[in-house]
């Protein structure tokens, strides 16, 4: 009975040490699948997020250049510059050194008028076509004395108030 009892102790033992092992292999495997679904998925996940990151860099980058652009186009360095086209102040300009320009200087006093221009050695106070190196048209105010240069010179429609020449 005792021989018995060892043969058939060893059989149930053989029996669950494979039983055990299939058992050990089947979660083997379906762990090694698991980690292989998680893994690509992980991966894919990750080359999406890459890809995402990747196109916002490239959307910054382009915007960034965009208003740099921009920028540069339309507003001058605080070191100065150079502007073409129109400058528009709704406010006072002030300037420490001389204002050039390079195709005369037109300063409006609002409505469409010229109030002062300046162009090739002429000035004009309210027109744009000064026929002479001072040319306004409008009245002359003056509270102090109107002084030549000592040559000869010719007078033409002087109004005198109560003055003499």
């Amino acid at each position: 009975l005792a021989g018995a009892a060892s043969t058939n102790l060893a059989a149930v033992s053989a029996t669950l040490d494979a039983k055990i092992d299939s058992e050990v292999l089947t979660l083997e495997t379906t762990l090694a699948s698991v980690s292989a679904t998680l893994d690509a998925a992980i991966d894919a996940e990750e080359s999406a997020r890459v890809s995402d990151v990747a196109a916002l860099s490239a959307a910054i980058d382009s915007n960034a250049a965009s208003a740099t652009n921009y920028v540069h186009a339309n507003f001058l360095p605080l070191s100065g510059g150079q502007l073409t086209g129109v400058l528009t102040s709704t406010s006072s300009i002030s300037a420490a050194g001389p204002i050039i320009s390079d195709g005369g200087l037109e300063i409006s006093g609002g409505a469409g008028a010229t109030t002062l221009f300046v162009d090739g050695g002429t000035v004009g106070i309210n027109t744009e076509a000064p026929n002479h190196e001072l040319t306004v048209v409008g009245s002359i105010s003056a509270t102090q004395d109107i002084h030549g240069d000592g040559s000869t010179s010719t007078l033409y429609g002087f109004i005198l108030d109560g003055g003499s020449f």
